[in-house]
């Protein structure tokens, strides 16, 4: 079981031997020579025995047939593999693939191929399993591109290009080509390199508006403007018209209250002080010792020049 369609048990097709299909080179050469009045047969003669000395001794199979020393065996279908070759009373015994293994053409193998594996650390991963009749088929994961290719499998992944700030997408990368990208035009800007299209620079064209810095590819315009500034020196002014007024006049109530407050306490600081003087006075006089009075006359000496004069 496992043999061609069309083999039966007796497959074995003998070939003819080797040395039947050589020729003697006294008898080809008297053959060839004979023929001296007939050029071109002459020149195909001397091909053909070219030809048959250059011939290895190897069967001739046919397309569904493998060689196996001077004999043609079956091949096994797709799935299998040659357990016993045949011979003149059997035909080839095929075998199924195991588990891990394939055959996915027709073949004289002796043994099953192995599958592949899909290296997670290479960025592969596991695309389509292996079956008895087909290889692995690994792809790359996401984020990564395939480089290289073996048929329908991928051996070697790169990741995607990052594009930078300044450029777009043109292309998104996918697991068969990587991201495709292209510079902004002049006038447009792109921030972080992941944008399909750029964005269009900020035109300073408002009222009051100027701009304070040009924009670059990477980078939007910056403007400035003069309403904000204007805003606020009209509030400025109404907090000024406003609210001066009444804090000059909560100032003045406050100085007049703290007036009010002292007036009366030097008052009584004044009369405290003349009482305390008044005190102070009277208790010196009261403190002084006793003094006799003495009439002048009676303690005065005699005036002797005018007793004399007289």
């Amino acid at each position: 079981m496992g043999a061609l369609p069309g083999w039966g048990p007796r497959s074995w097709n003998p070939v003819p031997k080797a040395n039947t299909l050589r020729l003697s080179g006294r008898v080809t050469g008297q053959t060839c020579c004979s023929l001296r009045h007939l050029p071109a047969a002459q020149a195909l003669c001397f091909l053909l025995l070219g030809f048959a000395q250059r011939s290895p001794a190897q069967p001739m199979c046919r397309e569904e047939e493998f060689p196996v020393a001077l004999e043609c065996c079956p091949k096994c279908s797709p799935g299998f593999y040659v357990r016993y070759i045949c011979s003149e009373e059997t035909g080839t015994e095929c075998a199924p693939c195991p588990e891990g293994s394939y055959t996915a053409h027709p073949n004289g193998l002796e043994q099953c191929l192995r599958c592949r594996d899909c290296e997670p650390d290479m960025g592969l991963v596991t695309r389509r399993r292996c079956s008895s009749t087909q290889d692995t088929t690994c792809d790359c994961s996401p984020g990564r591109f395939c480089k290289a290719r073996e048929g329908d499998h991928c051996v070697l992944c790169q990741p995607h290009t990052a594009c930078h700030p300044g450029q777009r997408v043109k292309e998104r990368g996918n697991s068969s080509q990587d991201t495709l990208c292209v510079g902004c035009p002049l006038g447009t800007f792109s921030p972080n390199g992941t944008l399909d299209q750029c964005l269009p620079w900020t035109r300073c064209s408002g009222w009051l508006q100027w701009e304070t810095e040009p924009g670059t590819s990477s980078k939007d315009a910056t403007c400035s403007s003069g309403l904000s500034m204007l805003v606020l020196c009209i509030v400025t002014a109404l907090v000024l018209l406003f609210v001066t007024p009444f804090l000059a006049v909560w100032l003045w109530k406050k100085r007049k209250r703290l007036r009010g407050f002292r007036a009366p306490v030097t008052n009584l600081n004044q009369e405290t002080r003349g009482r305390a003087e008044h005190t102070a006075m009277t208790e010196a006089l009261q403190s002084l010792p006793d003094v006799t009075t003495v009439a002048v006359e009676e303690t005065a000496p005699p005036l002797r020049g005018k007793d004399s004069h007289c």
